[in-house]
């Protein structure tokens, strides 16, 4: 039996809130005894991380207290994508692409929504989900574009599941990912970059903020052209 549209955005809303949003579920039970699946939800002062300097808080550790306007597609600024094999997957890979927008219409911070949707052939009538991950707030000299890489670092962070106090994951686990130049660049600075040349690196290095070059250059590949990607096991 084919699950419901219904049904299936349910099971993808599920998969969010653990893969990208990590959270936990707890078993359950509602009223008339049917069970439940409730995600944790933890309200630590503390922020999830300080990146370039700043806080950034994401849901997975903390609650956003200040009232958060509806997603309108129009009121939000586009920062850039990722496709990721598995984003949604847990038992077998279920691949999504997740768009990331910056919000300011909360005075005193800047907001990261994602707008996913799955990729599998097997969930074409599931609509996107738009989701709040992660905030920051404001300071003097901030831009959408500086505040978004901070946001976007959280994200990243998350779903390369890399242990707290720790900046760097299992290069394996950025496999498969396509993503836009930004996004590389923060992906590099915490698994692995694929440089043709010391050229190229070094061009990467100026263009990118200056708080991900340390990182970047330490974990930069140098191939041929002709040398591939290298292939994750990681996602089946």
């Amino acid at each position: 039996m084919k699950k419901s549209p219904k049904g299936k955005n349910a099971m993808m809303k599920m998969a969010i809130n653990q893969n990208i949003m990590g959270q936990v579920f707890i078993m359950g039970s509602g009223p008339n005894g049917e069970p439940t699946l409730t995600p944790t939800r933890s309200d630590e002062q503390e922020p999830y991380r300080i990146i370039d300097g700043q806080p950034v808080y994401h849901v997975s550790k903390n609650t956003f207290h200040e009232e958060i306007p509806y997603w309108q597609s129009n009121r939000v600024h586009y920062w850039g994508f990722i496709y990721h094999p598995n984003l949604l997957g847990s038992c077998f890979p279920i691949p999504a692409t997740a768009n990331f927008y910056i919000d300011t219409r909360v005075p005193g911070y800047y907001i990261l929504w994602t707008r996913t949707v799955s990729d599998d052939e097997n969930t074409e009538s599931m609509g996107p989900s738009h989701d709040v991950i992660a905030w920051t707030p404001r300071v003097k000299g901030d831009t959408i574009k500086s505040a978004g890489y901070r946001l976007v670092h959280a994200f990243m962070l998350e779903i390369l599941m890399v242990k707290d106090g720790e900046w760097h994951c299992d290069p394996d686990f950025a496999g498969g990912i396509i993503c836009s130049m930004e996004i590389d660049w923060i992906m590099g600075a915490i698994a692995f970059s694929q440089q043709n040349s010391q050229q190229e690196l070094k061009q990467n290095l100026e263009l990118m903020p200056s708080y991900l070059r340390e990182d970047y250059r330490k974990l930069a590949r140098i191939v041929p052209k002709v040398t591939p990607w290298p292939e994750s096991s990681c996602w089946g």
